[in-house]
């Protein structure tokens, strides 16, 4: 297979789909419960797909790779679903479709990621920066005095219950917008000029970044957005590096600060929570002793559990939300539960046949190395919780592919005059 897919003339703004994605919301109030959580991703499904229609391209090829594994994946989900629901209930419910829709926002958005062009400009990047910092700083505002006044009004982002979730429905899921962010101000940065007063606002984007995914309180999460982190700025250039050694100086005097204080109590026992969730994993990664982590024993038991299940259908699966389990916080188990193992190899090839793509294309374009971070991050939050099945971040992932893997004539030859044309503005 080659790495051509036939689009047409791409019209779509990636910053703006981007946008759509990120900053969406989780949650209807009004409407309560898991309907109320439900809903949104369907929404913006429908909207992705609207926009979709509107700018539909002249000819598609399923000589793409990477949308090639999608397809075919999608395919077998729903037919599987569909068959495993009938034989279990002799009848379809609602969760039998719910899988379908799922599979219809994957193709939808890496579709609309190789819809849009390439060339991304300057004031579009800046002003997409701009939103994420306002949205952010008012999403902690708001999760701060929510915690203290009890306040809903952000409930449309922030669900309860101490940790912080910012732009994502769980706080599992934070390194997301942490990663994109990063990554962004990163590639930007080295890429080209700034002055000191826009240099003060990506300091700020990295800060209120850094602030979520701690706040979060996800191991993984903050394991995966460090691993990320560090691919970012060891490979992005020179000149990311200078400014990242200031940056880390400043975050490990802050973090060994926290810690030192936050272990005499604090006003927000958000943050001490966080610092010995943290404390956990330092002594397990120290000692090579997992049992040091408190909830890695309730998840080993419900993995356990939930292999009895896989074991019966190891194949094929149980489908969608059969068999008593609803939820397991593993990405590859959850897989493996629900479609067996034809239907995780075939998740496992979307992402390789990505990363094979990109990493080839990043040693002459350090562009690819933001998707890179990203689907390595998506790997390690996959150990401990189900990113494949979230409401969001499936849906991001697939764009990022749809628009990193669009090559036409012209595309190549855009991309690397992104920064260029940034140097000159």
């Amino acid at each position: 297979m080659t790495n051509k897919y036939l689009l047409g003339v791409h019209k779509l703004n990636p910053l703006f789909i981007l946008g759509l994605l990120l900053f969406f919301i989780n949650n209807i109030p009004g409407l309560g419960g898991a309907f109320g959580q439900q809903l949104p991703p369907m929404l913006m499904i429908g909207l992705g797909l609207f926009l979709l229609i509107i700018f539909m391209p002249k000819a598609v090829s399923l000589n793409n790779t990477t949308f090639f594994f999608i397809f075919i994946y999608g395919f077998y989900v729903i037919i599987n679903n569909l068959l495993q629901g009938y034989v279990s209930s002799n009848q379809l419910v609602i969760n039998d479709f719910a899988e379908p829709i799922r599979v219809l926002g994957l193709l939808t958005f890496f579709s609309l990621g190789a819809s849009c062009y390439s060339l991304v400009k300057k004031r579009d990047l800046e002003l997409f920066l701009n939103i994420y910092l306002i949205i952010s700083l008012l999403l902690l505002l708001g999760w701060i005095f929510g915690w203290i006044f009890s306040l809903g009004i952000f409930d449309f982002y922030i669900t309860r219950g101490g940790r912080y979730s910012g732009l994502l429905a769980s706080v599992n899921y934070v390194w997301v917008s942490s990663v994109l962010s990063v990554g962004i101000v990163v590639l930007y940065y080295n890429n080209t000029d700034v002055n000191f007063k826009y240099l003060l606002t990506l300091l700020l984007i990295i800060f209120v970044s850094l602030v979520s995914i701690i706040l979060s309180g996800g191991r993984a999460s903050i394991l995966g957005f460090l691993l990320a982190s560090i691919i970012l700025v060891l490979f992005s250039g020179k000149k990311a590096r200078r400014l990242s050694y200031s940056i880390l100086s400043v975050i490990v005097v802050s973090l060994l600060l926290l810690m030192a204080h936050f272990q005499e109590g604090s006003f927000f026992p958000q943050f001490e929570r966080t610092v010995s969730r943290m404390g956990e994993l330092i002594i397990a990664i120290q000692y090579v002793d997992l049992t040091q982590v408190a909830a890695f024993e309730a998840r080993v038991n419900m993995w356990q559990r939930a292999w009895g299940h896989i074991n019966e259908r190891f194949l094929f699966g149980h489908g969608s939300s059969k068999a008593g389990i609803r939820v397991i916080d593993n990405t590859y188990l959850m897989s493996l539960y629900r479609y067996g193992l034809i239907g995780l190899l075939l998740e496992l090839m979307i992402y390789f046949s990505f990363l094979i793509l990109a990493i080839k294309k990043a040693f002459k374009n350090n562009m690819y190395l933001l998707p890179i971070a990203f689907v390595l991050a998506y790997f390690i939050s996959g150990i401990t919780s189900s990113p494949f099945y979230e409401l969001k971040t499936p849906y991001i992932l697939t764009f990022l592919m749809g628009w990193f893997t669009a090559v036409e004539p012209k595309f190549e030859q855009n991309f690397k005059k992104t920064f260029e044309t940034f140097k000159k503005s």
